[in-house]
């Protein structure tokens, strides 16, 4: 059966509402006509999830594999900006044999043009590519519970300053009521 919705919303990378604190990239292709994604690598959650065997469609070792939670769509694209590449996440695409675990992200590994140029000298090849993103998921995860406490913990002075300046105005009109 068709999908209700036959056009697939891809997000690119300039649109998605990002993490505190993260810059964006630039775009593939800022202000020209939408880049062509279809030659980019797919990379579902699935392939890095620890939760998932081969069979079901893991593409890295358990070892380098994203522990529970499985990793997210969202965290696979801010990863990916991270490390300099090229990305874009489509939302409404899912793995053939995991249909809970929603997104999808293109990534570019080669560039434009005659002859197979990777985007990064040190990354070569898809294998390599899920390997590098695996293993940067869980500093990406630090790093953004870091830059949440920080904002926390700025919210909280903050509210702690403005309470203590409306005590110190509340101060004078004790006995004018």
């Amino acid at each position: 059966p068709r999908h209700p919705c036959p056009t697939p919303i891809v997000t690119p990378m300039a649109s998605i509402a990002l993490a505190p604190g993260f810059e964006p990239l630039p775009s593939a292709n800022p202000s020209g006509p939408p880049t062509d994604t279809s030659r980019w690598v797919c990379v579902y959650p699935p392939f890095l999830a620890a939760s998932k065997t081969l069979a079901e469609g893991r593409r890295v070792p358990a070892a380098v594999a994203v522990p529970a939670p499985g990793p997210h769509a969202i965290e696979i694209f801010e990863t990916c900006r991270l490390l300099k590449f090229p990305a874009e996440v489509d939302m409404r695409k899912c793995h053939p044999r995991d249909n809970f675990m929603r997104g999808r992200v293109r990534v570019k590994l080669f560039q434009d043009g005659e002859g197979k140029v990777p985007v990064r000298e040190d990354v070569t090849s898809r294998k390599e590519l899920f390997m590098l993103i695996a293993k940067h998921i869980p500093k990406f995860r630090e790093l953004h519970a870091a830059k949440q406490n920080a904002i926390a913990v700025s919210s909280v002075q903050g509210k702690a300053q403005a309470k203590a300046e409306a005590k110190e105005k509340a101060k004078g009109k004790k006995g004018k009521r």
